[in-house]
């Protein structure tokens, strides 16, 4: 069971939050990631000491940001999308979210240089290198095959005793509240691991520190492949 929540870690957070928003990522930036998830995060960051970090998903750089505040200086955070979503003409811009490009949010915030932005699919990416990250976060296709792939990816490229942190498991691809949406992706892969490699256990996380409801899951790469 991993702990990520004690009252220096929330006042890290409180305090990093404020120059969040004055950087531009406040409360409107929700459909990225929502306020409270952003919270539990970087605290489970800060909790496991991850210094090293991999982001898959960038999206408009919300989750980058989080993670590139919590490592700290000296730390480092890769974060990969199928886009350039610093290129003209990939600028978000819904109800939630202020059009802005990820790389000018991270040089408001004063961590750019914590940074690499990477465009590939997640799962080439993941295939394709292998120096180790202490810490994953995995919020990219979504799709059940693809998010295996994926997960398995960030299994071998996460070093044994690290951590692989999935946004959006709906348990047995049930929505959070009655009538609501869901996507199965995640939780599949997430059952598919488990018929694979017999012995895997992740912890699920079903509330945000805030109270309010999360959809992520906690899995603690092993020492050793589980299914030898």
């Amino acid at each position: 069971m991993i702990v990520y929540d004690s009252p220096e870690l929330r006042v890290a957070w409180y305090k990093n939050f404020l120059k969040m928003i004055m950087a531009g990522a406040g409360e409107n930036q929700t459909h990225c990631l929502s306020v409270g998830a952003r919270q539990t995060l970087f605290q489970i960051c800060r909790a496991v000491g991850a210094k090293r970090v991999l982001d898959l998903g960038t999206c408009m750089g919300v989750s980058a940001l989080t993670l590139a505040v919590a490592v700290g200086p000296g730390g480092q955070v890769v974060t990969v999308d199928i886009v350039d979503v610093n290129a003209d003409g990939w600028l978000w811009d819904t109800k939630d979210v202020v059009s802005g490009r990820p790389s000018e949010l991270m040089r408001c915030a004063g961590v750019a240089d914590r940074v690499v932005f990477v465009q590939s699919c997640a799962a080439d990416f993941l295939l394709g290198g292998t120096d180790l990250f202490d810490l994953a976060f995995l919020d990219a296709s979504h799709s059940p095959g693809e998010t295996y792939r994926e997960l398995l990816g960030c299994l071998d490229r996460v070093k044994p005793g690290g951590l692989v942190v999935m946004d959006d498991v709906f348990v047995d691809n049930q929505p959070i509240d009655p009538g609501g949406w869901s996507i199965a992706g995640p939780w599949l892969a997430l059952e598919a691991l488990k018929l694979a490699r017999p012995g895997t256990e992740y912890q699920l996380i079903g509330a945000n520190i805030d109270g309010s409801p999360t959809r992520m899951a906690l899995l603690v790469v092993p020492d050793v492949d589980v299914a030898e």
